[in-house]
């Protein structure tokens, strides 16, 4: 799913088994993005950022065995991913690629308020 310059919610979706980026977010893009099970993407991975004013909120959010990362940022500025869970309570920094990623704190379980929706 490719987001560029615009700023949708995205609640409640799945996105796996893509062959590139599950997520892909490019310039100017602000997706506010919750309870996302976000999993089995190959390629570039579970979420890539990519260019200038990105402003994504992603919050509440399962990533799961994305490869070769889960996170790919070719950001020039830090982007806040916190909220979310990496597979395991506290995530490796083999999982994401790039600077300024905020991961910590992570949720310790998926969220339980997403079980009746995407997950």
């Amino acid at each position: 799913l490719k987001v560029e310059a615009c700023s949708p919610e995205l609640n409640f979706l799945t996105i796996q088994q893509s062959s590139q980026a599950g997520l892909y977010l490019a310039s100017g893009s602000g997706p506010i993005v919750s309870c996302a099970l976000i999993r089995d993407n190959h390629g570039m991975g579970g979420l890539v950022l990519e260019g200038s004013g990105l402003r994504p909120q992603i919050t509440n959010g399962v990533f799961l065995d994305n490869r070769p990362f889960q996170v790919q940022s070719f950001a020039p500025i830090g982007v806040d991913l916190s909220g979310n869970f990496w597979g395991k309570p506290k995530p490796e920094s083999r999982m994401f690629l790039g600077q300024d990623l905020t991961v910590l704190p992570a949720l310790s379980y998926p969220p339980e308020k997403c079980a009746s929706g995407a997950f």
